[in-house]
């Protein structure tokens, strides 16, 4: 039981950690076109 919520705990952090670098990467495009 424990092992199952600590994979679903790791699969959101690394959900959450890519969105985050998907947004900085959005934000850094932007930044280079200006």
């Amino acid at each position: 039981m424990r092992s199952m919520s600590s994979e679903r705990f790791q699969e959101l952090l690394l959900n959450a950690t890519g969105e985050t670098l998907y947004m900085v990467l959005l934000a850094a495009l932007f930044h280079g076109r200006r």
